[in-house]
């Protein structure tokens, strides 16, 4: 589930989460979240805090027992960000995230992304499942898509494959 604020005050999206994963938990069906970075409405060290009240549900998504995250966005902001923000602030609280980001808005994606990206287990690329702005319907490369996922075969890594459909 993409979200792009994580506010105390935005009730509505807090509401629809609690009843979303308590529909999941009913339904052993499985959530993660997926935290929308275009917005920049809040940081990575704010997530850890947020998070906490999600992972405990049976229905959130796990890999080897680790939270499943995501997000949109967010590679306008550096590894060691994304590190001490996020990731050790989730391993301190004593989860380990399994981390496949969206960071295709970083100038060098897909090129070179683990070595730049190692707070990363994956990668996922949302927008290379789009023609480019202005076309019309049309076939979309997946050139993208084959770079980053060799990379990520190379780097002992996972890639995230989107779907994306316009009915």
């Amino acid at each position: 589930m993409n979200t792009h604020t994580i506010s105390s005050s935005d009730t509505w999206m807090l509401n629809a989460l609690e009843y979303l994963f308590q529909a999941a938990d009913d339904n052993d069906f499985k959530l993660f979240i997926s935290f929308d970075m275009s917005w920049k409405t809040f940081q990575p060290s704010d997530i850890p805090a947020f998070l906490q009240n999600y992972i405990s549900h049976p229905s959130y998504y796990t890999v080897g027992g680790k939270p499943f995250v995501s997000t949109y966005s967010g590679g306008y902001l550096d590894n060691n960000n994304w590190n001490s923000g996020f990731r050790q602030p989730m391993i301190n609280a004593g989860h380990t995230p399994f981390f496949v980001p969206d960071f295709d808005d970083w100038s060098g994606y897909p090129s070179n992304f683990f070595n730049t990206y190692t707070v990363a287990d994956g990668a996922f690329s949302w927008e290379a499942a789009w023609p480019s702005p202005g076309t019309s319907v049309s076939n979309v490369s997946d050139s993208v898509d084959q770079t980053a996922l060799n990379q990520a075969h190379a780097a002992g890594k996972v890639y995230m494959m989107r779907k994306s459909s316009n009915i």
